[in-house]
């Protein structure tokens, strides 16, 4: 494989991971492997990484928040 593909995919979920972060500076707080695991999934079902502007943005937030810190409704016992 190219090295330039993988230090662009690197690249791509580096960005995806820092706009995460900036979003919620809470998801900052989370391992890195943590982060690039989740970059991964929202990628295969998205079909590309995110970025703030999209119409899934949202959704993206509300996801990686169940997935790796809480499920909002545990909050409401």
């Amino acid at each position: 494989m190219d090295g330039s593909f993988k230090n662009s995919k690197s690249d791509c979920i580096d960005r995806f991971i820092n706009d995460l972060i900036e979003f919620d500076g809470g998801f900052g707080e989370l391992p890195i492997d943590l982060l690039v695991s989740f970059a991964n999934s929202a990628q295969e079902q998205f079909g590309k990484l995110p970025v703030p502007n999209d119409g899934n943005w949202e959704e993206v937030v509300w996801l990686a928040s169940t997935q790796l810190i809480d499920d909002p409704e545990d909050s409401y016992d």
